[in-house]
């Protein structure tokens, strides 16, 4: 069957419904929002939709979050329209590179990807993309940028500084060790600024355990409510690129899960680190800081030369050795206000890491690769109906199997709910037979105890009539004794008696 040709762009993301950082859906509707080209979105997530088989878009862009975990978020079915779409322009965009590389590799070289939003720097292309791939065209840009949405969430939530109740905030969480020093920073720079801050008057409210992190709207009400705001840059500093420290760093946990970060980095990781492949680079928290109008305290970095120390943020040591300097320079409201009012004006007043700028350089290089963006509107409303009723049968479709999941989890719960009612009743009996037997066992050993107590009596009984009779014993013994001395004499005298009538 002849496939219909679509003047537009087809952007597959994946999302699972779990909570996420609001800055993948910016990225993913900035499409939608800026491009001159008309953008379909389709969630993997739903499966397929087999009403694509019957186009064939001019763009298909495989968004990064098709590749945060492995396997990817790409089906057969997926894969096997990405074969069969050899014409479209292929566009690839790439965040945590550092590993699963060679998968990474594989699926830009079997799909005949075009282009490569990269996170990694133009130094580096050439023993990374250039060495493993084929893929002509190479793009270095930043996790995220700065979208409108965005700007108005963080005014809507911003207080004056004179209202806010937090001195210093953050929230981290504890990277993989594999990933490296650099990436441990994030859960470091809050320990130990906790630390270091302690006694120091100030109303901290900082975290690094995954439980604790906010999304959405109420993040950037967080940081709205914070005078400052700790940070460090994005990014690894062991990249994986041979799939040699991630198997070496697991199977050394899975022996001996109880070690620490620095135990595992001595043991295995130093070697590996800093060297290599730099992949470093801004974080959107900068711009949603900057957005909120709370000053920055961030480690010392390069931040994709974004921001600047001193003009857009506070520059902390990663030895902490200048913390009483930041901290003076924190507690200053002029320094203070300085730093948030230039950091608001360029990074987001100016417009310069804008989504809408952003979308604009997109365009020009899907322009210079010879596509342009006019499409019919009758192709628009074709394209669009069917993609919405094909993603609405899927999402029916996943809710229907999602509830007979739920249905079959229920049965079985019910079912453990009985067996647990039928162990309990069970185990009542059980106790109920055990009270009884004690019971029994309390009788019996009261009647012991009595019967014991009478013995104990006859035996004192007998003891005092024993000790008695010893002593009339002893009594009639001494008598016999007295009595033998007594007819010792006797006879004595009678022998006496007896020579003197013999001598006579």
């Amino acid at each position: 069957m002849s496939k219909a040709k679509v003047n537009g762009v087809l952007l597959l993301y994946h999302h699972n419904q779990m909570p996420i950082a609001s800055n993948m859906f910016e990225h993913i509707r900035s499409f939608q929002r800026y491009s001159r080209f008309k953008v379909w979105l389709v969630n993997t997530y739903w499966g397929f939709p087999r009403v694509l088989e019957a186009f064939e878009f001019e763009v298909i862009i495989l968004h990064y979050s098709l590749f945060g975990w492995f396997p990817f978020a790409l089906d057969d079915a997926f894969r096997q329209y990405l074969a069969d779409s050899g014409a479209s322009y292929k566009v690839a965009f790439f965040q945590d590179e550092y590993r699963f590389w060679a998968a990474r590799a594989a699926v830009l070289n079997e799909y005949k990807v075009d282009c490569v939003y990269t996170c990694l720097e133009p130094a580096y292309y050439q023993e990374t993309y250039g060495k493993y791939t084929r893929v002509p065209r190479l793009e270095t840009y930043i996790p995220g940028y700065v979208s409108d949405e965005m700007v108005a969430m963080a005014r809507r939530g911003n207080k004056p500084m004179a209202e806010r109740t937090i001195d210093v905030g953050y929230r981290g969480r504890q990277a993989y060790y594999y990933m490296g020093r650099s990436a441990w920073e994030k859960h470091e720079i809050g320990v130990k600024f906790r630390e270091r801050a302690m006694g120091l008057g100030l109303m901290l409210d900082i975290a690094t355990d995954e439980a604790q992190r906010i999304y959405g709207e109420a993040w950037l009400a967080f940081l709205g409510n914070c005078r400052a705001v700790l940070g460090v840059e994005a990014g690894v500093s062991i990249f994986d690129i041979d799939d040699v420290v991630v198997p070496a760093c697991e199977r050394l946990l899975h022996d001996e899960p109880g070690l620490s970060f620095d135990q595992v980095y001595e043991r295995l990781l130093k070697p590996y680190d800093g060297t290599g492949i730099y992949y470093r680079t801004v974080s959107p928290r900068v711009f949603e800081a900057a957005a909120a109008g709370a000053c920055q305290i961030l480690y010392e970095g390069k931040y994709s030369g974004v921001v600047e120390p001193g003009v857009h943020y506070l520059p902390l040591r990663k030895d902490f050795a200048n913390f009483d300097e930041i901290m003076r320079l924190y507690r200053d409201e002029g320094v203070r206000r300085e730093m948030v009012q230039r950091a608001e004006r360029d990074l987001i007043a100016s417009g310069t890491y804008s989504y809408r700028r952003f979308i604009e350089r997109f365009d020009a290089g899907l322009e210079a690769a010879g596509l342009q963006p006019q499409i019919p509107d009758r192709m628009v409303r074709r394209v669009s109906d069917a993609l919405w009723e094909g993603e609405r049968s899927l999402v029916f479709k996943k809710i229907d199997a999602m509830n007979v999941e739920h249905q079959a989890i229920l049965q079985a719960y019910v079912t453990l709910q009985a067996q647990h009612m039928q162990q309990a009743e069970s185990h009542q009996a059980m106790v109920q037979e055990y009270v009884a037997r004690i019971d029994a066992l309390q009788v019996e050993h009261q009647a012991m105890l009595q019967a014991y107590i009478a013995l104990q009596a006859q035996h004192m009984q007998q003891a005092e009539s024993h000790q008695a009779m010893v002593q009339e014993y002893v009594a009639l013994q001494e008598l016999y004794m007295k009595q033998q001395e007594e007819y010792q004499d006797t006879i004595n005298k009678y022998i006496t008696l007896q020579v003197q009538l013999s001598t006579k």
